[in-house]
């Protein structure tokens, strides 16, 4: 198994993380992606180095979907055709060693994609439970697939998946949203299994920008908006144009929105990524929805307006409605590229529960990790979270991790051979 650690700016638990992955399997192999941290936080980084990761370096801060990609790529180098999963894992403590072994072995059980799945309860920054909320609308509206938790850090993906997940865009946060969203597309089955959630009060370690990043997750809606918008002013505007030039009603009418209807699908296309996609095949769909959204536009109004609702309001109701239904069905049918109708695998939550130490290997989670009691880690019901007894040790020294190692911090990066953490 491969552990992928983004990191930007990180704190003396990165090495510990590593430290007891690596006592909680010797043969774990991990990555970490020093994300243009800066010389100030170069201590830290050869100190994850000694502790047993490869770590990659640049100069520059890029984001995390940058760093992620730059894992991967390594990865995939090193890897080839190996049936091993990589697990992507946060540097901030956000995840127990515990689930990021089990997201790691349901990933290689299954041969799917995992979603670590946080349980929003307790002591939860207002920001992470309402935004994720509203992102899981706004991807089983555009997808059809209910995801509980679309901005989870720690997920698993197949090794022969890399290449696909290198082909998607995005630098920062908007390239996990993105990755969901393209395994939604071409239908890449994926499997949820409930994680603890710990949070530090007011999460002082996220580098998550609440405006930049939120506007770069929504991005898809706000395009598809923006298109909207556009055909709309073009259609206005050419109604008041050729209604002066021939002084009729019907010719105007009809010829502009003819042409916005053919601008908006344009623009569409390149929204929804669709240029894959068969022309003719997409132009009949969108054509198609077009009058169905109009009749349905109708059938509203008069059904609001018949129960004595001003038309004001049942035209706000009506347009919005309308407006994520055109979203949704654009999405999943006009510009979606074509699939085996025999195959069309949805996400599902894993009922896998951890092996009990008597089942488990020597490298288990379970059995290996110093201080905690094997049957309490072994007692899950339904997908309620293996929560381990674990002690939660102070942050770890640089001084206490030079002492791994008798030549200390001073050997490079480049120098530890990938057989450190294997």
């Amino acid at each position: 198994m491969y552990v992928l650690i983004p990191a930007y700016q990180p704190d003396a638990r990165l090495p510990r993380l590593i430290l007891e992955l690596h006592r909680a399997d010797p043969s774990t192999k991990i990555v970490v992606v020093d994300d243009g941290s800066g010389q100030k936080f170069s201590d830290i980084f050869e100190a994850a180095a000694t502790a047993g990761a490869h770590v990659i370096s640049y100069e520059n801060n890029r984001g995390k979907g940058y760093a992620l990609r730059e894992g991967f790529t390594w990865i995939r180098d090193v890897a080839g055709d190996s049936p091993e999963c990589v697990v992507t894992a946060d540097a901030d403590g956000q995840h127990t060693l515990n689930d990021i072994f089990r997201v790691g072995r349901t990933c290689t059980d299954t041969g799917t994609s995992v979603l670590g799945v946080r349980e929003f309860v307790g002591n939860v920054p207002a920001r992470s439970r309402i935004g994720n909320t509203a992102t899981s609308a706004l991807f089983w509206l555009a997808t059809g697939w209910k995801l509980k938790d679309t901005q989870t850090g720690l997920r698993a993906f197949p090794v022969a998946l890399l290449p696909t997940l290198l082909e998607v865009q995005g630098d920062r946060y908007e390239y996990e949203l993105r990755v969901l969203l393209h395994l939604a597309k071409f239908r890449h089955p994926v499997t949820q299994i409930s994680i603890e959630t710990i949070y530090e009060a007011g999460n002082p370690t996220s580098h998550f920008r609440p405006l930049q990043d939120s506007a770069r997750i929504w991005a898809p809606l706000l395009k598809f908006a923006a298109s909207s918008g556009v055909a709309t002013i073009i259609d206005y505007v050419l109604v008041l144009v050729l209604n002066a030039l021939t002084g009729a009603l019907f010719f105007p009418v009809i010829a502009a929105r003819l042409v916005s209807a053919s601008v908006n699908f344009a623009m569409n296309r390149r929204v929804f990524e669709a240029t894959g996609v068969p022309l003719r095949r997409s132009a009949l769909r969108y054509a198609a929805l077009a009058v169905a959204v109009v009749a349905g536009s109708y059938t509203m109004l008069a059904v609001l307006t018949g129960i004595g609702m001003p038309l004001w309001i049942a035209k706000i109701i009506a347009d919005t409605t309308m407006y994520l239904v055109s979203y949704s069905a654009q999405s999943r049918y006009v510009f979606a590229p074509a699939q085996d109708q025999g195959s069309k695998p949805t996400p599902h939550e894993s009922q896998a529960q951890p092996k009990s130490p008597t089942q488990t290997r020597a490298k288990d989670l379970e059995v290996t990790v110093a201080g905690a009691d094997s049957a309490q880690l072994s007692k899950q019901g339904g997908n309620t979270p293996v929560k381990p007894t674990l002690p939660t040790p102070a942050a770890p020294s640089i001084s206490t991790i030079r002492s791994l190692n008798p030549r200390g911090l001073n050997a490079r990066h480049s120098s530890l051979p990938l057989s450190r953490a294997s």
